[in-house]
């Protein structure tokens, strides 16, 4: 299915886009963005 193909896209660039913050700050700010991730997920 096309919508399983971009979610999974969705998905993957934002992990990257989590793990690119999380080198660029303090592992403090992970948490928040993990605590954050099945909210999103739900949405999809």
């Amino acid at each position: 299915m096309p919508m399983d193909d971009k979610a999974t896209r969705f998905i993957l660039k934002l992990m990257t886009h989590i793990l690119h913050i999380n080198r660029r700050h303090t592992e403090a700010f992970y948490p928040d963005h993990l605590a954050a991730l099945p909210a999103v997920v739900n949405v999809i």
